[in-house]
């Protein structure tokens, strides 16, 4: 069956300049991202995770400029469109959920307030109207007592009551991307828990289309349909989780798996060996190539293209088929 791309990156290219030098931050990523399914966006910080993300909407620094590529929102280019253009582009298609809703929440307004403005900004219907929508999203997000929560201050809420408010106004304009960037981070296990399987039952409700920025894996199993490992500003794996967890393909994924599987029992805990490279002036032919193993002449010298190795599964690696 034909899938539907809601998002397609191609060939992306991002630079940060600085007064060190010019950033190489995002280096020729391609991407797409389809109807219906939660995409995880997984690396080391720094890897590009949320320039990506941000690049999509056009939320990124005055310092930083997208030097080539395309980016396509359910058929329209968004790519050198001025900041007029992408506020209505975030107002009708996009929403983001924010690693800390404390600082992204107005705490001057009720929360809803808050989402009665996302639901409004929108769509032309009356506040009364809007009330009812507001308060019937907080029902279908389990929050007990939505009319006394709907009066509340963002500073009467705990982490997990806030993230649910950014929730609510994200789904409250009904979009057809949710980038969530490392949405529950900041909260203790329990309450991560709560809001990753808040997240999966809206995904049900609501066909939701998501790319969930992450550096936990054990949240990408849970949550995700397919996964894209980054490694810096570079994509080095795309696939389902089944197969990139079960049939790893690039050093740098199998590395970053090792770790999550570490096990008391083991007196060391696994590494991937070096540091990640300084974007300013990064190596030569594979980025990864500096801390590979298996690396060969060709690493150094040529960059590996995405290559399907199976039905839906890419990985960008000379040698995976020894690795």
């Amino acid at each position: 069956m034909k899938k539907d791309t809601i998002l397609a990156v191609k060939d992306l290219y991002v630079n940060y300049y600085t007064y060190a030098g010019v950033v190489h931050a995002l280096n020729g990523v391609s991407l797409e991202i389809y109807k219906g399914e939660t995409m995880g966006l997984v690396g080391e910080t720094g890897c590009g995770k949320s320039t990506l993300g941000h690049a999509i909407g056009g939320l990124l620094p005055n310092n930083a400029r997208i030097t080539g590529g395309s980016i396509t929102l359910d058929g329209e280019e968004l790519v050198g469109r001025s900041p007029e253009e992408m506020r209505i582009i975030r107002r009708d298609k996009l929403a983001y959920i924010f690693q800390n809703p404390a600082a992204a929440l107005n705490p001057v307004m009720k929360v809803g307030d808050q989402i009665i403005e996302a639901i409004m900004v929108k769509e032309n219907i009356s506040k009364k109207e809007a009330r009812e929508r507001a308060l019937e999203l907080l029902k279908k997000l389990g929050i007990p007592e939505p009319e006394k929560f709907y009066k509340s201050y963002p500073h009467e809420l705990s982490g997990g009551m806030r993230q649910r408010v950014m929730i609510a106004i994200a789904l409250a304009k009904r979009p057809i991307l949710v980038i969530a960037d490392e949405p529950t981070s900041n909260l203790d296990v329990t309450i991560q828990a709560q809001i990753l399987e808040l997240m999966e039952n809206l995904k049900k409700q609501f066909h939701q289309t998501t790319i969930l920025i992450t550096h936990d894996l054990g949240v990408v199993a849970q949550t995700c349909d397919r996964v894209t490992v980054m490694y810096a500003g570079t994509i080095v794996e795309v696939g389902s989780i089944y197969q990139v967890f079960k049939n790893p393909s690039h050093p740098y994924t199998q590395g970053l798996l090792r770790v999550v599987k570490f096990s008391e029992t083991r007196s060391k805990l696994p590494t991937i060996p070096g540091t990640v490279p300084n974007l300013i002036n990064p190596p030569s032919g594979c980025i990864f190539h500096p801390r590979c193993k298996y690396a060969k002449a060709i690493c150094k010298k040529m960059k590996p293209e995405l290559k399907e190795i199976e039905n839906g599964h890419f990985v960008a690696c000379h040698l995976y088929d020894n690795v």
